[in-house]
């Protein structure tokens, strides 16, 4: 449907402590990247990822605290706690769509013929 509008999806919206540490993220990039895309690599600056850690030096020790608090938090790391919860997110949206795709009898996964 966003599709087929040319839409935009909604932002995903993750529990409390995550977006605190995403919005964190954010003001650490602040006018160092597209502010359409800040969220995206803020999420990056939160995993720990090498190309945005060398590219923004420093930005991550600027978010240690929230970092910190949020794997204290959640009792796990960063990493784990972001992928967590981009999966749980998945699922959620699956689960909704699923009977949508039952009732009008289309797939919810196209098929492949390997003839």
């Amino acid at each position: 449907e966003v599709a087929e509008k040319r839409e935009c999806p909604p932002e995903i919206v993750y529990d409390v402590s995550v977006e605190k540490t995403v919005k964190a993220a954010e003001k650490a990039l602040e006018g160092k990247v597209p502010t359409e895309n800040i969220r995206f690599y803020a999420f990056k600056l939160i995993d720990g990822d090498p190309l945005v850690n060398k590219e923004f030096p420093g930005a991550r020790d600027e978010i240690k605290e929230e970092i910190c608090a949020l794997e204290k938090e959640h009792d796990d790391l960063a990493d784990s706690i972001i992928a967590d919860c981009r999966y749980t997110k998945i699922v959620e949206i699956v689960h909704k769509r699923l009977p949508k795709l039952r009732a009008t009898n289309a797939e919810p996964y196209p098929t492949v013929s390997t003839e």
